[in-house]
């Protein structure tokens, strides 16, 4: 795999396609706070990884694709409640989307 299609593979978090929070008006807020950090600091890991590998020239792509298609499925959730009922198990949901893609 080539550095140029690794980077292709990093992921924005402003086009992980966000649903439209539901829940009062005090969950959303919150909830839509809670979303931003927890999901960018796992794209941001995830893009780490993707650095790490570049220079590891690592060549597992099914491994990487699941660990996007986790974070991807991880901020999906429209319901503010599960935002603020998880925010402290963000990483353990994105760990166990990864282990059942």
């Amino acid at each position: 795999m080539t550095i140029e299609e690794l980077n292709k593979m990093r992921i924005n978090p402003g086009e992980l396609g966000y649903k439209a929070l539901t829940g009062s008006q005090k969950q959303i807020a919150w909830a839509e706070k809670i979303r931003f950090e927890k999901i960018q600091k796992a794209v941001d890991n995830f893009n780490l990884v993707i650095d790490n590998e570049i220079e590891k020239f690592i060549e597992d792509e099914e491994g990487r694709e699941a660990k996007k298609a986790a974070i991807i499925a991880v901020a999906g959730h429209g319901e503010a409640k599960w935002w603020i009922d998880n925010r402290n198990r963000i990483v353990e949901e994105i760990a166990k989307e990864y282990k059942t893609t």
